[in-house]
Parts: structure tokens; C-alpha cells; sequence
């Protein structure tokens, strides 16, 4: 694990990077919202990140502007999706990566999706994504795996579901028993990623 710096738009990018030695496919995970405490530590975050490297995918952490490290300030997901553009290039780059991945959970699921038409991903990984966030993003989606909990009160699964059903790369997993915050489903959804990535 490599704490790693990176110059963004508003200064400073506050990041950890996993490499796995070999590898030429890399991912950019994005954590929820910063106003309501999401960083690059995140569980959910965590429980992707492991799957990466499962499936021998190098993963670049980090914090939004203001979080952390971070410098700058929460800018309403239009900076954060230049960030994640641009770290996305950074990965391929230090990595030598051929192909790059994104993932994000709750507010990084829609700023992964946000980034996605500029970065080119060979796949994303997407976790309680908000609805309103990424309606009207959802008919540029490249390969997806959408995680939602069965319960969950904060994204509506089954509008969140419906959004996906046009795009035949898609592919929905309900987490039965799980709310927006996931408690206790950390392997189901290691597994589930890891097996999706594995064949992306």
C-alpha cells in the first residue's frame, strides 16, 4: 500500500494506491458523499478494493477535494468527475495500465458513472448509486454491475434497477437484508465484484 499524492484541480489529491505486481488493469474507486463523512476508508469502499485485487485489478483510493488530505472544497460533482477523469489517466500512466476500471459507492457511484464517458472504462462498479444523480447518465453506461440493498431508504432500489433495465451490459444484484449502508454484506459484495470483474 502506497500513500501517493497527486496534483488535481484544486490542489492535492490525498490517495492510497495498491498495486499488484504484473498487472496492466488498473481501477479508480470513489467513496460516498464528503458533506456526510465519506472518505477513501470507507467499509463499502473497502469490500471493492478487495475484490480488485482479487481479480488482479491495481486500485487507486482517494479523498474528494476537502476530505482529508484533499485540498479544496466539495464542488457539487462537477470537479469531482474532472478528478476522477483525471486520475483515471494518472492510473494508466503510473501503471502501465491498459485498461482502467471504475468503482464507487453511493455518491462516488454516480461520480463514477459521471467520469465514465471521458474515461473509457473497460467496466464500473456501481454501489446504491442515487437515482436522481444518475438518471440522465445511464444511457451512456458502458459494462455495469449495479449493488443495491434490498432495504434500502436513502436510493430506491427498484427505481435505481428499472434505470438499468435498457442497457443489456448491465447487470443488477439485490443484497437481500441490506440497507444503504451495507452492514455485514462486505463478502457477498467482494464476491459478487470479484466475480464480475473477473469475467469484464
Amino acid at each position: 500500500m502506497d500513500p501517493v499524492n497527486i496534483p488535481g484541480g484544486a490542489g492535492n489529491i490525498e490517495a492510497v494506491l495498491e498495486r499488484i505486481p504484473g498487472s496492466t488493469l488498473g481501477a479508480v474507486l470513489c467513496h460516498p458523499h464528503p458533506l456526510y463523512g465519506g472518505s477513501m476508508h470507507d467499509g463499502v469502499l473497502a469490500s471493492i478494493d478487495d475484490a480488485c485485487r482479487e481479480a488482479g485489478i491495481s486500485t487507486l483510493r482517494f479523498n474528494f477535494r476537502g476530505v482529508g488530505g484533499s485540498g479544496g472544497e466539495h464542488d457539487r460533482g462537477v470537479g469531482e468527475s474532472d478528478d476522477v477523469a483525471m486520475l483515471a489517466n494518472w492510473m494508466r500512466d503510473e501503471c502501465a495500465s491498459d485498461a482502467v476500471f471504475l468503482g464507487g459507492y453511493s455518491f462516488g457511484a454516480g461520480i463514477a458513472l459521471r467520469a465514465a464517458a471521458r474515461v473509457q472504462p473497460r467496466a464500473v462498479v456501481l454501489v446504491a448509486p442515487p437515482v436522481a444523480m444518475i438518471e440522465p447518465l445511464v444511457a451512456q453506461a458502458c459494462r455495469a454491475l449495479v449493488l443495491l440493498g434490498e432495504h434500502d431508504t436513502i436510493v430506491d432500489a427498484e427505481a435505481a434497477a428499472a434505470l438499468f433495465e435498457s442497457n443489456p451490459q448491465a447487470r443488477v444484484h439485490i443484497v437481500r437484508g441490506a440497507d444503504h449502508f451495507f452492514m455485514g454484506a462486505g463478502p457477498e459484495i467482494e464476491r459478487t465484484v470479484a466475480k464480475f470483474l473477473s469475467e469484464a
